[in-house]
């Protein structure tokens, strides 16, 4: 959608704040959506000194100043909000009647660790972080959240590939494999695609030491490359760097 003045000038003189205008427009107002539609207003010159959000409070024209959620405004599902910050959210549970403590039944930490009371964590149970209700939020420390499957968004990834402790096998490679087992498709060759038709592994094993590879590519129409990647899919050995020289030497 082109985001015109035309478009922008009607809706925003009837909302009160960019959150106001992005729903009207039908957009997410997570992400980077809310700070384009800002700028863009900006960018059209467009008339926001009737809105009352945290920028315009600091207005000499607006003396409402910034007005007080209620934790009942705030523990509510909210399908087309943005994330509430950690701290509204503490706040809210607290006035909402939770008690400030891990509600891990098996955690061992107290209110304070070396000498330092400890800062929790607001978990979202079923991992929504849109989902701000009482029965899906509980605190939880920094330990036994890290725990959670749905800790800092990593729900629904819990199937990957698990290597031991003391395993040499690189991340690089435990990714392929992964998306390998994910995406089977991309690993399978694609014979049809290809422009020419690879020789056997016995053939090319007997050809790279009859002729050079440059030799090799313009009898098959390849690159050099090609015949080295190849050489290198059927794990041939071939002739060391400067070969080919020595041998026609040989012949004089």
């Amino acid at each position: 959608m082109k985001y015109t003045k035309e478009l922008l000038e009607p809706i925003v003189q009837h909302s009160v704040s960019v959150l106001e205008v992005l729903r009207k427009l039908g957009k997410n107002p997570s992400g980077g959506t809310h700070r384009h539609i800002s700028n863009k207003i900006k960018e059209l010159g467009i008339d926001t000194s009737h809105f009352v959000g945290r920028e315009a409070n600091q207005r000499t024209n607006y003396k409402g100043g910034t007005r007080k959620k209620e934790w009942q405004e705030v523990l509510v599902l909210k399908q087309d909000s943005k994330r509430e910050v950690p701290y509204l959210l503490r706040r809210s549970l607290i006035e909402y009647g939770r008690e400030y403590k891990c509600e891990n039944s098996k955690c061992l930490i107290q209110h304070t660790w070396l000498g330092n009371e400890i800062t929790l964590h607001v978990d979202h149970i079923n991992g929504n972080w849109r989902d701000n209700r009482p029965e899906n939020l509980r605190f939880l420390c920094p330990n036994c959240h890290s725990q959670t499957d749905n800790y800092c968004g990593s729900k629904g990834y819990t199937d990957r590939i698990s290597v031991a402790r003391g395993s040499r096998e690189r991340y690089k490679r435990r990714k392929m494999r992964l998306c390998a087992t994910q995406n089977p498709g991309k690993k399978v060759p694609h014979f049809k695609a290809r422009k020419v038709e690879r020789p056997c592994k016995e053939d090319l094993q007997e050809l790279v030491w009859t002729k050079p590879t440059t030799q090799l590519a313009k009898d098959f129409g390849v690159s050099d490359k090609a015949i080295e990647k190849w050489c290198k899919a059927y794990e041939i050995e071939k002739p060391p760097r400067g070969y080919w020289i020595k041998k026609q030497y040989s012949k004089i």
